[in-house]
Order: C-alpha cells, then structure tokens, then sequence
C-alpha cells in the first residue's frame, strides 16, 4: 500500500511542474488559431469606395422574373404578369407581391462594404461557391440581361455573406439572411383554398370507399344523418369536426389549372357536396375531391369547384373524409357492466 502511494501522490508537484510547461505552447496554439479564423473571416475594407452597391445600377422595378434555388435543388421560379408575381409552373398562380418586393429591396440595398473573403476554398466554407451554396437567385432583367447572386450562412442571425456570379470576393450583409429567400413556395403564397363558414353550410353528402353519408340541418337546425335506424343515435362530433376543416381548408402548393391523371380525381378517394348560404342569404353548392395520395410528400391531390386550381393539401387535414365509416358517426352504445 505505501510503495503505491509514493508512486502515485509521492511528489505532486513534479506533475504540476510539467503541466505548466504545456500552457505557453497551448496558448501558443490557441492564439495561432484565432489569428487564422480572423483572416479568414473578418470583414476588411473593400477595395472599391464604402457603400458601392453589390447590384450596379440595380432597379427592381426591372426585374421580370426570379428563381431561387436551395442547396438541395429545389427552386421555386416567379415571374412579373399584369403588375403583379406569378408561379408559371403552377397555372400562373399569383405570388404575394410584398413578398417578392421585399426581397428585391434588400438585395438592392447590398453593398461591398465588408469584404470578407477572395479564395475559392474559403468561398465554398461560406457557402457562396459556384457549386456550393445556400442560395442561389437569379434575377431576368427588362434588356433580357441577367445576375446571379449567391447568398451563404451568415455568422450572426439575419446576417449572411453574398457573392455576386463571376467575381471571386464575398462580403458580409449584416441586413438579409438566406431564410428571407426561401424555396418553400408556402412562404410566397396565400395558402387558403376552401373558406365555407361552418355556420352557412345547410346540407353535407359524402362519399368514400366505406360508403354515402348524407347530413342535413333539422327544424331545431340541429345536423342529422340520413336513413337512421330507430335503434341509432346520431353523434355530430366528428361531422362538427369535418365542417370545421372545411372553414379553413389551407393547401400545401398549387399544381395547376389542367388535370392530370396522376391526380386520381376520375376515381376520387372520397367526395364531399356541400350546401350552403352565401352571404346575400342566396343558397350555393360546392364540390370538393379528394384524389391520390402521393407517397412521397403524403399530399393528397384535391380540386374544389371554388377554385380553379388543382393542389396539394396535407393528408393529416383528409384523412378523416377518406377514412370515416357510419360508425364514426353515431353515438356507441355503453359497454355493458361484466356481471359480478
């Protein structure tokens, strides 16, 4: 016992002695270290004069078209149409104008003040190389000119470093980050598809692979179910919850205004018919179908007679028109009390 404590405890002061040697040589390292990521990284003065804007002599008012694309490839493309934005590849569905003219002013507020990087590598650390960015905007001028901007990760929030197509310098913005030119194409558009108040519906028909439901308001204007047994009790819960969805019924992304047969909506998955008041009083009919579903993004195609677009709408909001049964709707019978 005592020849393992002299071994291990029996001069503490050597092993302090030689730790202490490593703190020069480690603060030696440390410091080298951030000298290295400073150099890298500091925003320097540009060569060219403070405030010289990225954009030369950039009007957004001259642009006629906008693609954005991420660094897994997905893009969205809007284009300028009868003073306003649309997505082309969607049926010209229209854009959210203070969107795109939020996004343009920014970028014409770009300048070179902060450079802060001139070397290929550390392009593609800062996500503003060619092939290696965050984002990539390309902007189609009226003289049918173009300029690419690359947009990376800043070091801060709201910030980011940009580098302009076919120059070698990046800078620092300390007003824009890559999340305000998004490629979700629900951050560009009014997502509502179907507004029918739950109040103003009369009659509901549905239809889906478990059978027709018809409900209609009674007397009392009390929802009730068609062709109900005498031993049945209707149970509005789940219809309530149905109405509910139908008041505000928001899409996933617009595909278009012509069909298509891989939208399923020839053989629909379910189908609801609606009746209902408008607000003159004056009674209305609407069509909603529910076609395929779509594995990849588990988005069911739909098209409404309210809209002249066909879109994508999350499975989780249609699920329960798809799946319900008669049973869903009425009310079960207790379960009997196990004799003693």
């Amino acid at each position: 016992m005592s020849n393992f404590t002299t071994t291990s405890l029996g001069n503490p002061g050597r092993f302090a002695l030689a730790g202490s040697r490593w703190i020069p040589l480690l603060l030696l390292l440390l410091v080298a270290q951030l000298a290295v990521t400073l150099l890298v990284y500091w925003p320097r003065s540009a060569a060219v004069g403070a405030g010289e804007a990225l954009l030369a002599a950039f009007d957004p008012a001259q642009v006629q078209g906008l693609t954005i694309t991420d660094g897994n490839e997905k893009t969205i493309h809007a284009v300028r149409q009868d003073g306003g934005w649309v997505l082309p590849d969607a049926g010209d569905y229209p854009v959210k104008d203070e969107k795109v003219t939020g996004l343009l002013e920014k970028l014409a507020g770009l300048t070179r003040d902060r450079l802060v990087a001139t070397q290929s590598a550390t392009l593609t650390q800062l996500k503003v190389a060619d092939d290696s960015f965050a984002r990539r905007i390309q902007l189609e001028m009226a003289d049918a000119s173009q300029q690419t901007l690359f947009v990376g990760d800043g070091p801060r929030f709201r910030t980011s470093h940009v580098r302009l197509s076919g120059e070698s310098n990046a800078y620092l913005s300390l007003n824009f980050s890559a999340d305000e030119s998004a490629t979700r194409m629900t951050d560009w558009i009014d997502t509502s598809y179907l507004r029918i108040p739950e109040a103003s519906v009369q009659k509901m028909g549905l239809e889906n692979g478990n059978g027709v439901f018809n409900f209609f308001r009674d007397e009392q204007d009390q929802w009730q179910i068609g062709d109900l047994a005498e031993d049945e009790v209707f149970n509005a819960n789940n219809l309530t919850s149905m109405l509910t969805t139908l008041s505000s019924l928001n899409m996933a992304e617009p595909l278009g205004k012509e069909a298509q047969p891989a939208y399923g909506l020839e053989s629909p998955t379910a189908r609801v018919q609606l009746e209902y008041k408008d607000d003159a009083g004056d009674l209305k009919t609407a069509e909603l179908l529910i076609g395929a579903l779509d594995p990849s993004n588990s988005y069911y195609a739909v098209h409404s007679t309210e809209s002249p677009y066909y879109v994508y709408i999350a499975k989780y909001s249609l699920d329960r028109f798809v799946e319900r049964t008669r049973a869903d709707f009425l009310q079960q019978p207790p379960t009997p009390t196990p004799a003693p």
